[in-house]
């Protein structure tokens, strides 16, 4: 089973009308950093091979994979309807 990894921060970028996230980031236990792509986490989580978290405000949420209207998908958390509310929330890295 994949550990989940914390997310941290985040990276936008613009489209249009709406941020959406390019870059998601955190520590790894040895305090390392680690970052990768949206579209590479959107493949790890869909193979299996990780699990992300965020906490925002006090509360630990599940990262899934959404659809937006369009087809395209995108990274949110398990309670976040149609946009990655939770998400935006991080702190921006750097």
């Amino acid at each position: 089973m994949a550990e989940a990894r914390r997310i941290d921060c985040i990276k936008e970028r613009d489209r249009g009308n709406n941020s959406r996230i390019a870059y998601i980031g955190g520590f790894n236990s040895d305090g390392a950093p680690w970052g990768m792509s949206e579209s590479e986490a959107i493949r790890e989580i869909e193979s299996g091979s990780a699990k992300f978290y965020c906490d925002v405000l006090g509360q630990s949420y599940l990262v899934v994979v959404g659809i937006d209207k369009a087809g395209a998908k995108f990274l949110k958390t398990a309670i976040d309807s149609d946009r990655p509310d939770c998400l935006m929330r991080l702190p921006r890295c750097r």
